[in-house]
Parts: structure tokens; sequence; C-alpha cells
């Protein structure tokens, strides 16, 4: 059977660029294959000031500028047509107001037909401090490293309180909701001064920043796609970088970093498969998620986050997983369809008396 599909890509968010790319790497597996049964109707495009372009002839353009060339349409004119229920979704707007709970929320209460997944899952894997505690409590071997959160409220005293605890020398500073490593970096010898100049400088985009312990380890990043219910995880990817960390600098620039694919599991990559299952449950995923891990030199293993849209671009290493596991975005797409359309939706009325006592 022929299914149309459509893509949101783009966005108003810090990670629009990573929304083209993982575009361009759908466009290009489904141009590559000629056996599968997938019909792109249309583009949406979401500028980074927030206008909604739409593109419904093929060939479908590659690039922002052309993007842009097709018809503008006001937000109700696009959820209207959001909600054709002979055309499935594929959501691709990574970050801020793509993966935070906002489209998902207008998919929930839309019936809408695509890989938005939960308003709880995309909430809870946009927020790193929230997610971390989340998952250490749902399994007891796992950890995260010790960490303060700086917010808009009492902002000096926080950060006073930080740099008077803290006992270690080397700590990771990052947003809390940002993806893709943004404004995250490893720092030595923080004063007060250097971090309320960190936290100025990063609250512009969001207004809470992480203090984090740095671990010394081996980091690891574990695939997750469902199909007909099941969690199936794909071969593990271990991450090595010259100054063992890895940040935006490491993930976005050529020769940064050093992969290898597990494709036979170790005691180790066993292990961090079983655990991402469970958290795949634990948050309320669908479709997909990679979860990023570092095993410490004492074979501790450290949750880092979780992504419920991961990069798609040719070379990230969803990709690459899928690969290895003789799949690509077009088996991901084909495997979402299938198993989002006999999901079961619960009901939402439920009428019942309330009575007052008089006083």
């Amino acid at each position: 059977m022929n299914e149309c599909i459509s893509v949101l890509v783009g966005g108003r968010s810090t990670e629009h660029d990573a929304s083209l790319l993982s575009y361009q790497g759908v466009l290009s597996d489904l141009q590559k294959r000629h056996d599968h049964h997938l019909t792109l109707t249309s583009v949406y495009y979401i500028s980074r000031e927030g206008q909604i372009y739409y593109q419904h002839q093929a060939p479908f353009p590659v690039d922002e500028e052309e993007l842009k060339k097709g018809s503008l349409i006001r937000l109700g004119e696009f959820i209207d047509r959001l909600q054709d229920k002979d055309i499935f979704h594929l959501n691709l707007l990574h970050g801020n107001e793509g993966e935070d709970g906002a489209w998902q929320g207008l998919a929930e209460i839309s019936n809408l037909r695509g890989t938005f997944g939960s308003v709880f899952a995309s909430t809870i894997t946009m927020n790193k401090w929230a997610q971390s505690i989340l998952a250490t409590s749902c399994i007891s071997r796992l950890q995260h490293p010790r960490m303060y959160r700086i917010t808009e409220f009492d902002t000096e005293k926080t950060i006073e309180r930080i740099i008077s605890e803290i006992s270690w020398d080397e700590c990771v500073v990052k947003p809390n909701r940002m993806g893709a490593s943004h404004l995250t970096e490893l720092y030595k010898g923080l004063t007060k001064e250097s971090l309320l100049s960190l936290y100025r400088k990063l609250s512009r985009y969001d207004p809470e920043v992480l203090v984090q312990e740095y671990i010394a380890g081996t980091e690891y990043t574990v695939g997750c796609i469902e199909r007909y219910g099941e969690v199936i995880t794909l071969p593990v990817i271990e991450a090595k970088t010259s100054r063992q960390f890895l940040g935006h600098m490491e993930k976005h620039q050529k020769g940064y970093i050093e992969t290898h694919i597990h494709h036979v599991d170790s005691e180790r990559t066993a292990e961090l498969k079983e655990i991402s299952q469970k958290l795949f449950r634990q948050f309320d995923l669908s479709v997909m998620c990679r979860f990023d891990f570092i095993v410490s030199g004492s074979g501790v293993p450290y949750y880092l986050e979780a992504n419920s849209i991961p990069g798609l671009m040719s070379g990230s290493a969803f990709p690459k997983m899928l690969a290895a596991a003789s799949l690509d975005l077009v088996d991901l797409i084909q495997w979402s369809i299938e198993t989002t359309n006999p999901r079961v939706r619960r009901e939402k009325v439920l009428c019942y008396n309330i009575e007052h006592s008089e006083k």
C-alpha cells in the first residue's frame, strides 16, 4: 500500500541547521531507494522567524533559500493541512518548538498522524536536569554526574553557593534545554565572576544553565527504534576524542572525534542497551531515540541525555547505527507508520457528579 508523507523542517530553533541537514538526509535516502511505497507529497518549511512555506511539487528543494520560494501560508492553514488523515507527517523540527512538547501538544489535541510522540517524552528529553533525575530513579545502578542548576531567580546567590560547595576542579557548563551540545564546554577553576559571565552568555538562549561534575571515561551512544510495540536497540557507537570531552566542536567538525561501532556486544554495551530499552519505556518514547552515556574508568555507567529526534544527516551517529543494522531512513519511516497506525488512543471523556456540602 502506498503511503503519502509530508516533512516538517526548519523551525524557530537554535537547531534549525540540524533540521535542514536531517531533511536532506531523508530526501537522499528516499531518492536512492526504489523498493519502497512512500510518496513525499509536501514539505512544510518553518523559517527562523516562524514563517511557514509550503512546497507540494517534486523535485523538492534542498536548501533554505529554495525552500523559502514555496507558498507562504498562515498558521491556521498549516494546521488544517496537517489534519489530513491520508498523510503521515515526519517531524524533523529539532530542538525548541520542535521536540520540546509544543508541536506534540498540537498533535495530541488535533489527533495528527505522524512521528510527533507524546508531550511528556518530548518535554522530559529536552530537560537535561529533569531527565537525569528520572533516569537514575528508574534504574538504580545508573548514575548521573553531580550537578547544579542556575535559573533566572536568585542567580548570584545560587552561583555563590555553587562555587563554595563544588569539590571538583573540572566542570561542564551547559544550557539545560538546548541540543547539539550548543554552548557546552569543559572548564577548570571556575570562579564566581567567570561562572556569572558564562550564565549571562548562555541565558540569552536558555534561562536554565547546568554546572556538572566532569566524568573522565568513555562515551557511548545507544539508538532505539520501535516497531509493533517492540523496542529494538541498534549497534552501539563508542566515541573518543583527543581531549576526552565530547562538545559541540567534536560533534560537528571533522577530525575531532573517532567512533567505533560495536557490531558484537560486549558486557558493557549489552548493559547500556538494556538500560536504554527500559528508559525508552519509562520516558514514554515512540518511533526513535538516542541515549548518551559515559562509563567511568571504574566501570560505572553515567547517564548524560536522551534525544527524541536525533540528527539524521549524513555522517551522524543515528544513520550510522541504522546502517550497521542493515537499515536506513526509509525503513525507519515505514516502521514508524506501521507502529503508529495501530496505537490505541485512550478515552478522554468521563462524566461525574461533584457534590458540595453546604456550610
